[in-house]
């Protein structure tokens, strides 16, 4: 089991990461993080400070504002399916 408590929204490449979980051969992979209730697929950008410590730290020195990813519902299925996850291992 792989478990992607909160950090899956600090992300920008979710297929990246979701195929490097798909390597470890995992049965069953627990996705706690935002969604957007849409299915059709698609990633909302939003900016995010980094000077509180529950959110993304920055990238550059001195990086006030960073962005993050929150996935639609539909783009993490289309992720799924194309990684060849069993719709039933991802909760």
């Amino acid at each position: 089991m792989v478990a992607l408590y909160g950090i899956l929204y600090h992300v920008m490449d979710h297929y990246g990461l979701l195929a490097k979980v798909k390597m470890l051969g995992s049965k069953v992979v627990i996705i706690d993080s935002k969604f957007i209730s849409k299915s059709n697929p698609m990633i909302q950008l939003n900016r995010e400070r980094t000077d509180n410590v529950l959110n993304t730290t920055g990238h550059v020195p001195n990086q006030v504002t960073t962005l993050v990813g929150i996935p639609s519902t539909g783009a993490l299925e289309r992720m799924a399916s194309v990684l060849d996850y069993d719709r039933s291992c991802l909760v």
